[in-house]
């Protein structure tokens, strides 16, 4: 099996589905479906089962998977050797970021940390925090920046803390929220797939808060799976949402009312960063602390801690 063999293994296990698997792949369900049958054949195993209405993976595919899981990574540290040993001195990261960090201030902390440590080359990749997060729990990267509260027994840094809050064309009384029109996050199918049952959820977070105010269920007209989509259909006063804030940009027009507890907490979300332990993230860590203050701050944003 080559790398892309690899990927496609785990990619069936996030979800069993060939025409997702091959989506993600770029590559066509024929092709896609032809490479499972060969390997199938090669291995003398059968990769899908059924389970009620659902299609899983068989025990056979899912040992297959593991492997695949090992073989990517050797094969990862077997690159970044072989390139250290081309040029000595240098050093090598492969950085995970959340999309949004990724596309409105990653751009300019890595900016800085090039200019600082040529030496260091870098991979980085954007994708969903729980993505991100599964790809640092299992080696494939050295820091990860994401939103959300995971179980990372490595080092990690607090880089911010935004609230949670409703956003809409105008003020919406209280009262009327059960009866308005809300436009709903809702988490792409799979993503269930990632080892994140120890973060907490944006959406419990919301839901907590929503049964400690109403008896009735909200009136969702609308799920999709991005909160900056959820603020462009504010906007076209086609519902509400519920959104971190940093989603609002300098939006002008908006209202945007943070979520209370009766207890008088907010609902807030936090931006982690998660790295291993040795020279390279370390570096890479000290660089992004001394210059992120300056570029969150036209985002509203505070200090980061330890």
């Amino acid at each position: 099996m080559d790398e892309k063999d690899c990927q496609m293994l785990v990619f069936l296990e996030e979800e069993p589905n060939i025409t997702k698997a091959a989506e993600r792949l770029y590559t066509s369900q024929p092709a896609l479906a032809y490479r499972i049958r060969q390997i199938e054949e090669e291995f003398n195993i059968t990769f899908f089962q059924r389970e009620g209405r659902k299609t899983a993976l068989t025990d056979e595919a899912l040992y297959l998977v593991q492997h695949a899981k090992r073989q990517r990574k050797l094969l990862k540290e077997t690159k970044d050797k072989l390139w250290m040993m081309q040029e000595p001195g240098a050093g090598f990261l492969r950085i995970g970021v959340t999309n949004y960090f990724c596309h409105y201030i990653f751009p300019t902390l890595l900016g800085e940390f090039h200019q600082k440590h040529v030496n260091i080359k870098y991979y980085v990749k954007s994708g969903m925090s729980s993505e991100i997060f599964s790809q640092l729990q299992d080696g494939t990267i050295d820091i990860a920046i994401i939103r959300g509260d995971f179980y990372w027994g490595g080092e990690k840094v607090l880089l911010d803390e935004e609230n949670i809050g409703m956003v809409s064309k105008e003020p919406i009384l209280m009262d009327d929220l059960p009866y308005r029109e809300r436009i709903a996050f809702q988490e792409p199918d799979y993503l269930s797939y990632y080892p994140n049952q120890t973060k907490i959820a944006i959406e419990n977070v919301v839901d907590q808060w929503w049964q400690e105010y109403f008896q009735e269920q909200p009136n969702i007209v609308m799920e999709v799976n991005n909160y900056a989509t959820c603020v462009r259909m504010v906007e076209q006063g086609l519902g509400y949402a519920i959104v971190p804030e940093f989603f609002l940009d300098d939006r002008q027009g908006l209202h945007f009312s943070p979520l209370v507890f009766k207890d008088g907490t907010k609902a807030t979300r936090r931006t982690w960063l998660y790295y291993r332990n040795q020279q390279d993230a370390r570096q890479a860590v000290a660089t992004f602390g001394s210059v992120h203050h300056r570029v969150l701050r036209p985002f509203g944003k505070g200090e980061m801690t330890s």
